[in-house]
């Protein structure tokens, strides 16, 4: 994850917890973790795995507006109680922040524990609209994550709709407590 990502995802999420109704101490505790979290995450060096630089491994794929995208460059670490996993295509950029202890079963996305970022093939981005992850294996002692996901959302500026199907999500995450 170079540092250009790691700001797009910090002012993302910051824009994110400006508009929901989480109360000042649960936004600056948010913040805390999860710029904690990438700190961790984009300090891991090009040697430390076999993923082109990336942390963890896996595969990320979805369909957007019925182009099939998948993902390269995945990372995918885990530290103070959240999971987080992305991979980019191009100009494309794909993110989730799961919690660490998420179970298998379907869940909402855009929940406040529970969100993604899309950066849209023209470097727009996409809001969060409708849509669901059902995890179908959670394993904490071998740090694997496998799940199904979809939603949908308009990018920003310009409004243009987007329809995220077929989402396939497979990976193995790195401790970086």
């Amino acid at each position: 994850m170079t540092l250009v990502h790691f700001y797009y995802n910090l002012a993302f999420i910051i824009n994110q917890l400006k508009n929901t109704t989480m109360n000042k101490v649960l936004r600056l505790t948010s913040l805390l973790m999860i710029t904690l979290l990438f700190t961790f995450v984009t300090g891991c060096n090009k040697d430390d795995d076999d993923n082109g630089g990336g942390i963890g491994s896996g595969s990320i794929k979805a369909k957007i507006n019925g182009e099939t995208v998948k993902f390269g460059n995945i990372n995918a670490g885990s530290a103070l109680g959240v999971i987080a996993i992305d991979g980019t295509k191009d100009q494309w950029k794909i993110s989730f922040l799961l919690p660490a202890d998420i179970g298998e079963g379907e869940h909402a996305l855009s929940s406040n524990q529970i969100n993604y970022s899309v950066i849209l093939e023209d470097g727009d981005e996409m809001t969060m609209g409708n849509g669901t992850i059902k995890v179908t294996k959670h394993n904490e002692g071998s740090n694997e994550l496998k799940a199904t996901f979809h939603f949908t959302g308009n990018s920003i500026p310009g409004n243009k709709s987007y329809n995220v199907t077929d989402g396939e999500l497979d990976v193995k995450y790195k401790e970086t407590n």
